[in-house]
């Protein structure tokens, strides 16, 4: 079969004869025409269900911020034991609760899985984020982290409060972005208390079937999973 005939989207399950463009970029061949999906999340999706049994087994899950893609979709409803409960710190009117990834209002040891997908990159205090995400989780329960990283440089670059809008721009990619993570992300996390993977899931598609699917070479999923033996 030659994938790069046409091209298909795991969140919608439609097919196309091509990505359309993303128009925040602008960037070319990215973008699903139906549900807007972005390489990101299709990438993320197939993880979900080709790397964990979230979609087939009993679960309690929170979602920080959920992409309107998967709202869309209802993607997650595809199984009707996953009690999934999604938070947002604006309220978007997509999410179950407004509530401040730092300051959490879930008892200890609450959920089996968390996803936390291009968040922590908008949060002012990401430190005091992840304590709350590891406190929140189940011993034995795995979290799913993604931002962007730029694996060129060791030490994450922040913005002191001092930065314009412009500046976070050039430097970090976004205005709303307070930073960019470098290669010690992984250690950032850990500090929380994690233990945690990196794990190039894109390595097991070749090059057609990555344009088939429609993410690219070399991202990374940061699983991050909480100690069996925890003193929270």
């Amino acid at each position: 079969m030659k994938y790069n005939t046409e091209v298909y989207c795991v969140v919608c399950k439609k097919k196309f004869s091509a990505w359309k463009t993303h128009l925040f970029g602008p960037r070319l061949n990215i973008q699903c025409p139906y549900c807007g999906s972005l390489p990101r999340h299709r990438h993320l999706l197939l993880y979900l269900k080709l790397k964990t049994k979230l979609f087939v087994s009993h679960a309690k899950m929170l979602h920080v911020a959920p992409e309107r893609c998967f709202w869309k979709m209802k993607t997650f409803k595809e199984n009707p034991t996953l009690e999934r409960i999604t938070i947002d710190i604006d309220h978007t009117g997509i999410t179950d609760l407004q509530m401040d990834v730092t300051d959490l209002k879930f008892e200890n040891n609450t959920f089996n899985a968390i996803i936390c997908y291009h968040v922590l990159e908008h949060v002012k205090d990401d430190r005091a984020a992840l304590k709350e995400l590891f406190r929140v989780l189940k011993p034995g329960g795995w979290m799913i982290v993604k931002s962007p990283v730029n694996r060129q440089t060791n030490r994450t670059q922040e913005d002191s409060g001092e930065m314009s809008k412009k500046e976070r721009e050039i430097w970090f990619g976004q205005h709303n972005h307070l930073r960019q993570y470098g290669r010690d992300f992984k250690e950032r996390i850990e500090q929380a208390g994690f233990n945690v993977e990196i794990e190039d899931f894109s390595k097991n598609f070749d090059e057609e079937l990555r344009a088939y699917y429609g993410f690219f070479k070399h991202k990374f999923i940061y699983l991050c999973k909480k100690p069996r033996i925890s003193i929270t």
